[in-house]
């Protein structure tokens, strides 16, 4: 699954859910964003977008 753990996907949740990210996950289904709502932007480099 995307390369990386279950645990890992669940600390990501959990991380944006306590930024503010209206983050709602449903068993049988996955996770999802409120409709409507948007992540900012990310300003990455060159490097950081190769890695």
């Amino acid at each position: 699954m995307l390369g990386v753990s279950a645990r890992t996907i669940y600390r990501d949740m959990v991380t944006l859910q306590a930024m503010g990210a209206p983050v709602r996950g449903e068993p049988g289904v996955g996770y999802q964003l409120e409709q409507g709502y948007f992540l900012p932007p990310l300003h990455l480099d060159h490097d950081e977008m190769d890695a």
